[in-house]
């Protein structure tokens, strides 16, 4: 058995089959995990400035050449086969990194845009948000400088830039594109939400939605057109991207959002902050059903796409814990909580094995209603 030497900072699942978690820890590598059997689990390696030449090098040199950690990433199954379909931010860096999953391994791309504004701005660039395109062909970067770039993601060639001169004043803290490649979504630190053509030549934006705080980071649903948007005011927003406003507003978090999933049929949204909870939103009506609290805040979370786990990663915590959807297998009524309600606080997931004679309720009011 083997694992990340540092947390987790990053986590999504891969595939349509709910079996594979990609996994980015603050080592520098990318792994991914088997939710069936251990045996299946696999390190991509870790990210290095120069891959074929760390292999030669002695241990000290390889570590000279390591890239700091990876803090998000992106990833889609088309035409995973035939190119690389991940593409990783690292910390500080202006370079984005890509991977192939059925390679298993760290490709020989560094996407980086010469076309950025004013030499100043090179020498304090960041990438700061990354989406790649359904279709596995493209990816969109955005950056600390306001600017959002279009890469083909097999050559790494600069194919558009979004905005004149830019798409945002302030870093773009989230990029998002449509499932048919029509539009893309980007939101920035001044906090606009932007509507862009995605092949046009034009770059002025389709429209633009005003938030009220700076973007935290964006999740997508593709099926269902809808976008959540984390601000900085610990609050979430739901936008349709068809009508392109804001259909649901979420208060409720007393820390900064780290992390938020949709429900594979898109009725919940899963949040964690680092108040140490995790709660449940319930879309249609925008009331909170369920949370409960953990010992160490969650960092990053990811629901399968068969709705069955939820995963998540914590601070200080080098695994990763899996929680069944307790949905799936009864009849569970999720009512609105009162504002004034006690969350209960879970014990993570454990592998332990349960001791004789002890006592165990599986419908403890000190358990979450659905996890």
């Amino acid at each position: 058995r083997e694992g990340h030497a540092a947390p987790p900072a990053y986590i999504r699942f891969h595939g349509a089959n709910s079996q594979n978690i990609l996994s980015a820890g603050g080592d520098s590598s990318l792994r991914v995990f088997n939710t069936v059997s251990e045996t299946a689990n696999k390190s991509f390696g870790k990210a290095s400035y120069n891959r074929k030449l760390a292999k030669k090098k002695t241990k000290q040199d390889a570590l000279n050449l390591q890239m700091p950690p990876i803090v998000f990433f992106t990833s889609e199954t088309t035409r995973e086969k035939e190119w690389d379909n991940i593409a990783a931010v690292h910390l500080g860096l202006p370079v984005v990194t890509t991977w192939s999953f059925h390679k298993q391994r760290m490709g020989d791309l560094k996407i980086y845009s010469s076309n950025l504004v004013g030499e100043n701005v090179k020498q304090h660039l960041t990438a700061s948000s990354i989406c790649l395109t359904h279709c596995g062909n493209f990816v969109v970067i955005g950056y600390s400088s306001g600017n959002v770039e279009r890469f083909n993601i097999q050559s790494g060639i600069h194919r558009f830039s979004y905005g004149t001169p830019q798409c945002h004043k302030g870093p773009v803290r989230g990029v998002a594109v449509d499932l048919l490649n029509q539009m893309v979504i980007s939101g920035g630190q001044d906090g606009l939400v932007k509507f862009w053509f995605f092949k046009s030549t034009d770059k002025s934006p389709m429209t633009s939605l005003s938030v009220g705080e700076g973007v935290n980071f964006f999740h997508s649903h593709s099926e269902s057109s809808l976008l959540c948007v984390s601000l900085d005011d610990f609050t979430l927003c739901v936008v349709d991207l068809d009508t392109k406003d804001v259909v649901r507003r979420l208060v409720g978090h007393s820390g900064q959002v780290t992390d938020a999933a949709f429900s594979p049929d898109s009725r919940w949204i899963i949040s964690a902050s680092m108040d140490c909870t995790i709660r449940t939103w319930d879309i249609y009506s925008g009331q909170l059903v369920d949370c409960f609290q953990v010992d160490a805040a969650c960092t990053s979370l990811t629901m399968s796409p068969n709705g069955e786990f939820l995963a998540t990663s914590h601070v200080d915590y080098k695994g990763i814990f899996l929680w069944s959807n307790r949905t799936l297998y009864s009849l569970v009524s999720l009512k609105p909580l009162p504002a004034d309600s006690v969350f209960p606080l879970v014990s993570l997931p454990s592998t332990g094995a349960v001791t004789v004679g002890q006592d165990v309720d599986q419908d403890s009011d000190l358990e979450p209603e659905h996890f």
